[in-house]
């Protein structure tokens, strides 16, 4: 492994871990190897935390992490809903490489088993590997728990018993741990003690699923994210605020289980010797989009820009980091922190470059099978998303991401020579990039 450029890491494999500075100045070792937890909320887009700059407190325990953590402001994840996204985090790969969700005549969500999870080149590492999660998408795919000595769905207040229990039971053995809650996921329903935005006066109204979801088991005012997207269903202003503070809501609920499993850490004195990450699958559509105003089914920023935060003191500077990551990045981290980087093949890159100022913006790709056989390309301050196929519902937008952030403005019939230089550089990508297996 190459030495990091702060010098305040002394890493052998599993023997030695995070080693901030004594009084002296000098790197300190800790007695034993480093543990590793991932936190992950479903639906969570990064401009609704405070620990971004939102102006509601959302997340108030987050925040007091992210002071002390490196906080990547322009992180994106494999794919804008929850199959795709978790199969890039497990496996490192983006989705042309991994193909979950990929093939357009033979929709597969099985990540293949001849991919090395996570999960497994921990455990070879000696880690004992848990998941705690109460997101039904991930927790009833077998594939995904390749490599998992615990592969538990449990209530979302158990989810940080379970973790608690793991940092108490491990003995010597160090653990790599997911704790993987629902998040701000639709219907949007955060406790009355969490709920402390939303203003008197309008109905109950919520979002909820369409395919397979009987809605007369719902509310009255509540609507199929179809419904809003398509304009069958139409709500005001003060309507989608409501929604909006809704959501912010479940943020705060989540932010205080989140905030119960770090008081643990803290009390046990594992914070400092734990790499800790937190980030999310995706994010959530909250009328940012013309006829995409629910749900996140569509792959603009506000479903693909999601927190990354991660902490481990004299690795990870309390800093912001404007480079563009992608958050299974962390495959490639967690590696290169547990003894060097790993053979199989991956898209995943360390982000111990990215802090060290030792590498550009990352290549942000994905595609799906949902709807038109969408596929995206982000990179040097632009995004394409276009279809692969269908070309009767085909999907054409450019964005100049500096000067149109929100992606209000499609440039692809003003701009046609970007879009074709944006094309090819996409083809140029996937060709370079592809992972024979």
């Amino acid at each position: 492994m190459k030495p990091i450029s702060t010098g305040l890491l002394i890493l052998t494999l599993l023997g030695v871990t995070g080693c901030p500075p004594d009084d002296t100045g000098e790197p300190a070792v800790y007695d034993g190897p480093m543990n590793i937890m991932l936190v992950i909320w479903d639906t969570t887009r990064a401009d609704h935390l405070s620990a971004y700059g939102y102006d509601r407190d959302t997340t108030p325990r987050l925040t007091e992490i992210a002071q002390s953590s490196t906080v990547f402001e322009q992180a994106v994840p494999g794919s804008y809903w929850t199959t795709g996204s978790v199969a890039s985090l497990m496996s490192g790969m983006s989705v042309h490489n991994h193909r979950v969700d990929y093939d357009l005549e033979d929709e597969d969500y099985t990540l293949d088993d001849s991919i090395t999870t996570m999960a497994e080149a921990l455990k070879e590492r000696g880690y004992h590997t848990a998941m705690y999660t109460n997101q039904y998408l991930v927790h009833n795919k077998d594939s995904f728990s390749q490599g998992f000595d615990e592969w538990n769905f449990l209530a979302a207040g158990d989810i940080t018993t379970s973790a608690i229990d793991l940092m108490d039971n491990a003995d010597d053995q160090p653990w790599f741990m997911v704790a993987f809650w629902m998040g701000g996921h639709a219907p949007y329903s955060p406790t009355e003690e969490h709920n402390i935005w939303v203003e008197e006066g309008i109905d109950d109204i919520n979002v909820t699923g369409c395919d397979g979801v009987d809605t007369d088991a719902y509310p009255e005012g509540w609507a199929c994210f179809n419904e809003l997207n398509s304009g069958a269903v139409e709500w005001t202003d003060e309507e989608w605020n409501y929604i909006r503070s809704l959501y912010d809501g479940e943020l705060l609920m989540h932010d205080e289980w989140l905030g119960q499993v770090w008081d643990a850490l803290e009390q046990r004195g594992m914070a400092d010797s734990t790499l800790f990450a937190f980030t999310a699958d995706h994010g959530e559509a909250l009328n940012d989009h013309g006829d995409m105003r629910a749900w996140h089914v569509w792959p603009t920023d506000d479903t693909q820009l999601v927190p990354l935060i991660v902490r481990l003191p004299g690795v990870f500077p309390a800093t912001t980091n404007s480079t563009q990551v992608r958050n299974f990045d962390l495959y490639a981290t967690y590696m290169e922190l547990t003894g060097g980087p790993s053979d199989d093949a991956m898209d995943s890159e360390s982000l111990i470059d990215v802090v060290d100022g030792q590498s550009d913006d990352r290549v942000s790709v994905g595609t799906t099978v949902a709807g038109d056989g969408r596929q995206w390309y982000r990179h040097q301050g632009y995004k394409i998303i276009y279809s692969r196929e269908r070309e009767e519902n085909n999907t054409q937008e450019l964005y100049d991401l500096v000067a149109d952030p929100n992606e209000q403005n499609n440039l692809w019939e003003s701009m046609p020579d970007k879009v074709d230089e944006l094309k090819a550089a996409h083809a140029a990508y996937l060709e370079t990039t592809a992972i024979s297996r």
